[in-house]
Order: C-alpha cells, then sequence, then structure tokens
C-alpha cells in the first residue's frame, strides 16, 4: 500500500507540470507616469507685515543735563519746532548771568584802554610821550579787545546751551517712542525721542530668504489693511536689506507706498502680495513625492526599458498639489506619479502615460 501511495503521488507531481497556470508570467505593474516638463514659474507670495514712516530718527539734546520735562507721549502728533522735552536750566541760567557780567566788564575795559590808546596816539603826534609809551597803551587795547571777542563768544556758547536745552520736532510728525523720563540725567547724543516724520510711508515685510533667492520682488506689490481688507495701496519695491535676521532666516523689504491712505497708519498691520523673478522649474504631481534615506526623491522610469529607478531631487518649493523641482530630473523624463509606493530599485513596469493636470490616462 506505501509504494502504491507513493506512486500516486509522483503521478500527480508530474502531471502539475503541465499545468499552464501554474507557471504563467507575471504580468509588469501597470504605474502611471507623466513627462516632466520645465516651465517658467513667477513667485507670488502673500505676506503680512506694518506700517512705518519713510523717515525715522532717534532725537537727542546736544548737551548733557538733568531732564526738566517732557512734552509729547508716543502716539502724539507734533508740528514743526514743537517742543518735545526740555533740560533743566538752573545752571546754565547761572553761567549766563556770568557770561554777562564779564562781558560788561571787557567792555568796560576796551572803552578805557581806547580812550587811552587816542590820549597817547595825540601826546606822541605832539612830542609829549615816547613811543614806546604809546607801544604800551596799543597792546592794552588789543588785549581788551581781544578779552571782549572771547567774552562774546562765551555769552553766545551759553545762550546757545539754554537753547540746546529745548529739544524740538525737526519738522511735522508723530512720537514713536520715549526713552527718557522727567528727573533722569541725560548725555548728550543719548536719544530721548524717536520720531516718525510726516510724509510718504513704507509697508515693511520680512521675507524668507529662500523666496527671494532668484532675486528680489518687482513689478507693483498690492497691499491692504488686514483689519479692512476694503482699503488697499500700491507700492514698489524701495530697499532691500543685505542682512539675514540669523534668528528668522528672513530679509527685511521696503515697499514705498506713494499717497499712503490716512488709514493706514503707523504700525498698522498690513498684507502685501507680490511677485518675485521668473525662472524655469520642473513641476511634477505631489503624489510623486518620495524620499531615499530621508531625502527628497522621485521614481524615474527607463523610457527602452521599462525599469524604475529611485532618483533623488532638490525641490525648489511645494504648492497645493504639485512639488516644483530644481535639480535631479530633467524636460522629457518618465516620473512616476501613481503606484510609486509598490516599486523597488530594478523594477520592470508597464507605465501609462497620464495628464499634468487632470492625472488622467492619456494613453498606454
Amino acid at each position: 500500500m506505501r509504494c502504491i501511495a507513493t506512486v500516486l503521488i509522483t503521478l500527480a507531481m508530474l502531471s502539475g507540470c503541465d499545468d499552464p497556470v501554474a507557471y504563467a508570467p507575471k504580468e509588469p505593474l501597470r504605474v502611471g507616469v507623466v513627462k516632466a516638463e520645465k516651465l517658467p514659474i513667477i513667485g507670488t507670495a502673500t505676506l503680512t507685515g506694518e506700517i512705518k514712516a519713510r523717515i525715522q530718527s532717534d532725537l537727542s539734546f546736544r548737551i548733557s543735563g538733568r531732564v526738566a520735562s517732557i512734552s509729547a507721549d508716543v502716539g502724539d502728533h507734533v508740528e514743526a519746532g514743537g517742543v518735545l522735552a526740555t533740560l533743566d536750566t538752573t545752571q546754565l541760567e547761572s553761567n549766563l548771568k556770568v557770561a554777562k557780567a564779564s562781558l560788561h566788564s571787557a567792555q568796560a575795559t576796551l572803552n578805557q584802554s581806547t580812550i587811552e590808546l587816542d590820549r597817547k596816539k595825540s601826546l606822541l603826534d605832539r612830542g609829549f610821550t615816547t613811543r614806546e609809551l604809546y607801544d604800551d597803551a596799543k597792546q592794552e587795547y588789543l588785549a581788551a579787545k581781544a578779552d571782549m571777542s572771547n567774552a562774546r563768544a562765551d555769552l553766545s556758547s551759553v545762550q546757545n546751551d539754554i537753547d540746546n536745552a529745548v529739544l524740538r520736532a525737526p519738522r511735522a510728525g508723530v512720537v514713536t517712542a520715549r526713552n527718557a523720563e522727567v528727573g533722569q540725567v541725560m548725555a548728550a547724543a543719548m536719544p530721548v525721542i524717536t520720531f516718525a516724520n510726516d510724509g510718504d510711508r513704507d509697508a515693511v515685510f520680512d521675507v524668507p530668504e529662500a523666496l527671494i533667492a532668484a532675486g528680489p520682488p518687482n513689478g507693483t506689490i498690492t497691499i491692504h489693511l488686514l483689519s479692512q481688507p476694503n482699503i488697499s495701496a500700491i507700492g514698489v519695491p524701495r530697499e532691500l536689506s543685505q542682512v539675514v535676521d540669523p534668528a528668522t532666516g528672513s530679509i527685511q523689504v521696503k515697499i514705498g507706498i506713494e499717497n499712503t491712505p490716512p488709514e493706514m497708519t503707523l504700525g498698522a498691520a498690513v498684507a502685501g502680495l507680490g511677485q518675485f523673478n521668473q525662472h524655469a522649474l520642473i513641476r511634477v504631481r505631489w503624489t510623486a513625492f518620495f524620499t531615499k534615506r530621508g531625502e527628497p526623491a522621485v521614481w524615474t522610469i527607463n523610457p527602452d526599458t521599462n525599469v524604475a529607478s529611485l532618483t533623488p531631487i532638490v525641490i525648489d518649493s511645494y504648492q497645493t498639489k504639485d512639488i516644483l523641482i530644481k535639480e535631479g530630473i530633467n524636460p522629457g523624463d518618465l516620473v512616476v506619479v501613481a503606484g510609486a509606493q509598490l516599486l523597488r530599485p530594478g523594477q520592470v513596469v508597464a507605465p501609462i502615460l497620464m495628464n499634468q493636470s487632470t492625472g488622467g490616462a492619456t494613453q498606454k
């Protein structure tokens, strides 16, 4: 019985060798592909920023002293020449009295030496005095005249110090910061008030470095208030910082706004829509995205052998449904956009060309 069973099993195995279904070749995996195309891309971005004065400066006293009063606070509008702050002038007033007294004394000395010089000259002309005495009188006169000039200069200096003890607005504008308090001792040139001049304004944005790597924003920028989107203005790029903020990796861009709407006050939050330089990039659907050792990659198909390979790429940016590729693939390459998760390197596939925009098949 054991021999008969063995024979039956052997016959069954031999009969299986002729089964066409068991050894039918497996069909290649079908994957959706698109032809890579290099398209001109115009970078657009909407960023938030704030309104700032085009001309803003730190105002300070020209002399040192103790702050006696501050007449303007943050947000106050001040006309040209308006008083912003003053210093204590008690010591300066005392110096002014001393300077005036010195001037009067010098004037009296000069008057006396002038009379004496005239007298000595008259005596010299008539032969009643010597040249030596006349020269002495002339030297006294010249010394008195020099003292008079010095006294006038001292008085003018003290008067200037008193004038400089009053900090005035250079032109009409708004106080944006106050850096001193009453009673505080301020050194000369130490900022007391930050002042924004009236006039045209700038919309200031912190733009990511990668966004303007290909070039600064161009054309006009549409700007509108975040609180009132119906209030808008047109701006033009005016200044691009040459320094990258190490904390945020951004670059400050100033957009000049002509005829700034009155609603766009200093510090108001705004949004700006701008375009950046056009450049050509490969655009494929986001479903093509893959990784290789943690780095971006896509599956590409050799059109001659239909063999799949994982190709590293450098991504420029991401869009809602697409990825923009800067390096790694060339125009005309077949990129897998459907079925990539089932692939392995060297696998032979059956590519189906798909429409780049709709995702539908165009041909087999």
